[in-house]
C-alpha cells in the first residue's frame, strides 16, 4: 500500500474510532437516564394507557438502540485487527440502530405535536407544518438502511442523512417556537400559573435547543469532514429525543405542588389538615394539566 494512503487511512481510523467510542459511552450514560426517567414515570402516574405505552416503547427502543450501538462497536473493533478497511463497512446492527433512531425521533415529534394540538385548542393548522416534515425525516432516515459501506453511501446517497438532520432540526425549531408562543399566551390568561408556565417555557427552550443544535452539528460534521466523526454524535441524538419526552412527562408531576390553584398551600394535595374546614367534604386532589 502507498505510504500516503496508509497514513491517511490510519488517521481516519483513529479519528473515527475515537469519536465512535466517545459517542457510544455518552449514549450509554444518556440511556441510563432514559431508563431511570421511564421507571420513575411508570411507577407513579395518572396518565391514560396510550401515554404510558408510549413511555414503555421509548424505553424499549432506547435499550435496543444501545445494544445495537455496542454490537456495532464490538464488530468494528474486532475487524480492525483483521483489515483496516473494515472500518468502512457498516455492520447490520448499526443499520438497525438507524431505524431505531428514526422511530424514537418520530415518536418524540408526534408527542410534542400532540401537546401543541392540545394547547392550541385543537388547531390542526399548527401541527401540519410539524407532522409533514417529521414524516419526511422518518422516510429519508429509513433510506439509510440501504447503506452497506460509508464510502458507497457518501457517493450514492448523501442526501438521505442531510435531509434527515435538516428536517429534524427544522421540526425541533418549529416545535420550540410554537410551544413558547402558546405557553406565553397561557401565562397571560392565567396569572396564578406564572411560575409553572415560566418553568415549562425554559424546559421547552432547553429541549428544543439541545436536539436542534445536535442535529445541526451532526449535519455539519457529515458535510465538511471526510470521516465518520458525525456518527459518534448521531448515536447520541436518539437519546436526546427520548430524554426530552420523559423530562416533560416527569415534570408534569410537580405541577400540583407548584401551581397556585386559588387555595392556601395547606389545602394542596397531601397537606390538608383535618381541622381545616368545619364542613364534611374534602377537596379533590389536583391533577397535572394534560395540556401542559
Amino acid at each position: 500500500m502507498d505510504p500516503s494512503i496508509q497514513s491517511s487511512t490510519s488517521t481516519d481510523i483513529r479519528a473515527t474510532f475515537g469519536a465512535l467510542l466517545l459517542g457510544g459511552l455518552v449514549a450509554a450514560i444518556l440511556s441510563g437516564m432514559i431508563i431511570a426517567q421511564g421507571l420513575n414515570y411508570l411507577k407513579s402516574n395518572i396518565d391514560p394507557s396510550n401515554i404510558r405505552s408510549m413511555v414503555g416503547i421509548i424505553v424499549i427502543l432506547d435499550i435496543l438502540h444501545t445494544v445495537t450501538i455496542f454490537m456495532g462497536l464490538w464488530k468494528w473493533f474486532i475487524k480492525l485487527h483483521e483489515a483496516s478497511a473494515a472500518i468502512f463497512a457498516v455492520p447490520l446492527s448499526i443499520s438497525i440502530s438507524v431505524i431505531l433512531t428514526a422511530l424514537t425521533t418520530i415518536i418524540a415529534h408526534g408527542f410534542f405535536a400532540w401537546r401543541i394540538f392540545k394547547l392550541s385548542k385543537r388547531n390542526y393548522w399548527l401541527i401540519i407544518p410539524i407532522v409533514v416534515p417529521a414524516v419526511l425525516a422518518f422516510v429519508s432516515e429509513a433510506e439509510m438502511l440501504r447503506l452497506d459501506s460509508f464510502p458507497d453511501f457518501r457517493r450514492y446517497c448523501p442526501w438521505a442523512l442531510t435531509a434527515t438532520l435538516a428536517l429534524s432540526s427544522g421540526v425541533d425549531a418549529m416545535i420550540t417556537v410554537m410551544m413558547m408562543v402558546l405557553l406565553r399566551q397561557s401565562r397571560a390568561k392565567s396569572l396564578s400559573m406564572n411560575d409553572v408556565i415560566d418553568s415549562l417555557f425554559m424546559l421547552t427552550l432547553e429541549n428544543g435547543a439541545i436536539t436542534s443544535l445536535a442535529a445541526i452539528i451532526c449535519m455539519t460534521l457529515w458535510l465538511t469532514m471526510n470521516n465518520f466523526v458525525f456518527l459518534g454524535l448521531y448515536f447520541i441524538i436518539d437519546k436526546l429525543y427520548g430524554n426530552s419526552v420523559l423530562a416533560v412527562l416527569n415534570y408534569r408531576k410537580h405541577l400540583p405542588r407548584t401551581r397556585n390553584d386559588g387555595f392556601p398551600s395547606r389545602f394542596r394535595q397531601g397537606n390538608t389538615p383535618k381541622e381545616s374546614s368545619p364542613y364534611k367534604f374534602s377537596l379533590p386532589p389536583p391533577h397535572p394539566r394534560s395540556d401542559l
